[in-house]
């Protein structure tokens, strides 16, 4: 996720709107051609062809420049619909780069709280603490879910304690994101949640004292809010991740999709963010 591409697409004009343009030129002047055969139209001794030649010119000329006219709009509005879409890109880009800066920031933070540790090491006053931070962190920086998880995969300590669906007691062994922590120090994965069914991104870390891994502690993020401002917008939006898989985007529909299997029709413009 953090080297996702972000794009915006429009949809480009078809060749059946090319074929009726044709047609629409094309007829006039064939049906003029057809008519100047006509011996009412031509002076005793004159040829036909020749008649024909100097009367063609003409609109001939104005059929040409219609012609020219019409691919050169044709080739403006795409230029403006790129334009267009390069700068939504720009935008959309940097709002989502804004949006992940703050959650990134905030295990970064959480690791080094007093409370987290003493919830790990059993502390049941200090869970309790960290039950009702959690909760008040989460309400004031719109992220779905953060919760603490001890070495074995058991969740101790959660935002949502308070909550039917709380995680508490819950064990998150089993995901790549607590066990890429555990092993690495920190992780990142884009999944659906085991309780939620809803995606988002979870930003992990591991919580060290004295060169010892106590646990793991996770923010989970979710996307609706910047889903819904880019389905404000002309176009389509997405962020895929490295391998072109679409994570957050404007199309529900396209979720999980990759960026391959887009429509040919599509046009983008991408932006590294």
């Amino acid at each position: 996720m953090a080297n996702a591409s972000l794009a915006t697409g429009s949809t480009a004009p078809s060749g059946t709107r090319t074929l009726r343009r044709g047609v629409l030129i094309g007829a006039p002047l064939l049906g003029y051609a057809v008519g100047m055969l006509h011996p009412t139209h031509l002076a005793p001794g004159e040829s036909p062809w020749l008649y024909i030649g100097i009367h063609l010119l003409f609109p001939a000329l104005i059929g040409l420049l219609g012609w020219a006219g019409d691919r050169w709009s044709r080739a403006q509005a795409r230029a403006v619909a790129d334009a267009s879409a390069a700068q939504a890109a720009r935008t959309h880009g940097a709002l989502l780069a804004s949006e992940l800066q703050k959650f990134r920031l905030l295990p970064l933070v959480l690791v080094e709280y007093p409370d987290v540790a003493a919830a790990l090491t059993h502390d049941a006053v200090a869970r309790d603490r960290l039950n009702a931070t959690l909760e008040l962190l989460a309400d004031r920086t719109d992220a779905a879910d953060i919760y603490v998880i001890a070495p074995d995969g058991t969740t101790v300590a959660s935002s949502n304690a308070r909550e039917p669906t709380s995680f508490i007691g819950q064990n998150y062994g089993f995901r790549p994101y607590f066990r890429d922590a555990m092993e690495r120090g920190s992780a990142e994965l884009f999944a659906l949640g085991t309780v939620s069914r809803r995606p988002g991104l979870y930003l992990a870390r591991r919580v060290d004292r004295d060169r010892r891994a106590l646990g793991v502690v996770v923010v989970k993020v979710e996307f609706d809010a910047i889903e819904n401002a880019w389905a404000r917008s002309t176009g389509a939006s997405f962020a895929a991740d490295a391998n072109g898989v679409i994570l957050v985007t404007s199309r529900p529909e396209w979720r999980f999709r990759s960026t391959v299997g887009l429509r040919s029709e599509e046009h983008t413009s991408e932006l590294q963010s």
